[in-house]
């Protein structure tokens, strides 16, 4: 699989067959694990440097945080943003907890 840009962070999506990447370019890219193609399947504009992704356990929605201080949300289900909120400085690290029910992010100002 080749990316355009620098990858930032990847993510196994859980109960699927795709790879998320989050890119210096402001893609996120979705790579199919069966397929022998160098194109991803699937790209979200977050807006900014991808610095981290996620994916919930049902793999039903797809987070990227940003140097833009955003922490994006993405609906698998319908490919297609959902909403997004803003952490203020940008976000270095994004991690959702196991049970789904606490997204974390870290941002650059120390703040979590």
């Amino acid at each position: 699989l080749i990316g355009e840009t620098r990858v930032m962070s990847l993510v196994f999506l859980h109960h699927s067959r795709y790879i998320a990447s989050g890119e210096s370019s402001g893609f996120v890219h979705l790579w199919s694990t069966e397929a022998y193609d160098a194109r991803p399947v699937m790209r979200f504009y977050h807006g900014a440097v991808v610095t981290s992704v996620a994916v919930d356990s049902g793999g039903s929605t797809l987070f990227s945080g940003g140097e833009d201080g955003k922490v994006s949300f993405w609906d698998l289900g319908v490919y297609r943003f959902s909403s997004a909120i803003n952490h203020g400085y940008p976000v270095l690290s994004i991690h959702l907890t196991a049970d789904g029910n606490w997204l974390i992010s870290g941002s650059r100002n120390g703040v979590v």
